[in-house]
């Protein structure tokens, strides 16, 4: 799970067009990625943009939880997961320390 949330940061702040977006694109990904950022306001947008927050539902089969994701430009991340109004998993790493925080490493931690 870790993998994921650091993937979606490094593609939100540093996958965007060196130009401003034209219809020319022959890459679908590219051109996916330059009309994101058309519609959300061009490079300029994004360059002013230092830290996000989504809202998440994440439906299975099995169950159901929802989750927030907080990034940084300067690479902290965070992540955390509820489930019936408790969290059940958090992760996150801080202002860009290659150490993640997650709930399991301070449950095994307290544990030891």
């Amino acid at each position: 799970m870790s993998c994921l949330p650091h993937a979606f940061l490094m593609l939100m702040f540093s996958c965007q067009p060196a130009v401003e977006p034209g219809p020319s694109a022959t890459d679908p990904l590219e051109n996916i990625l330059q009309h994101n950022s058309t519609v959300m306001g061009g490079n300029q947008a994004w360059e002013q943009v230092d830290n996000l927050r989504i809202q998440l539902d994440i439906r299975e089969p099995a169950f159901e939880v929802s989750g927030t994701y907080i990034a940084s430009r300067n690479m902290g991340m965070r992540i955390d997961i509820e489930s019936e109004g408790e969290r059940v998993f958090a992760e996150g790493l801080h202002q860009a320390n290659s150490i993640p925080c997650n709930s399991f490493a301070a449950a095994a931690a307290r544990s030891a």
